[in-house]
């Protein structure tokens, strides 16, 4: 069975992070669950961050697309620009 409920009301405590943050998801539904817009929402509600959109893909990430997930991991934690990656979309505040 899908999944039908809205997204977590926990939602709007996100505006809470101050931090610069790295948003990271797939851009298809598994089982119900639609990556990109979960992602999206994240990425909308938290002030300073970024969103990596991985192409066909869906978490976990860090499975799927392990090298790429770690060389992007690395380069956003020590401040580096993040590189291009084919299939890899970013959108910045």
């Amino acid at each position: 069975m899908a999944k039908t409920s809205d997204f977590p009301s926990h939602t709007l405590e996100l505006q809470n992070i101050s931090v610069h943050t790295l948003v990271m998801g797939g851009d298809k539904k598994i089982m119900g669950v639609d990556e990109k817009k979960g992602s999206q929402i994240i990425f909308e509600n938290i002030p300073n961050a970024v969103l990596a959109l991985f192409k066909d893909s869906f978490d976990p990430l860090s499975i799927m697309k392990k090298d790429i997930f770690n060389d992007m991991v690395l380069d956003f934690l020590e401040g580096h620009k993040l590189n291009s990656y084919e299939g890899v979309t970013y959108t910045y505040k």
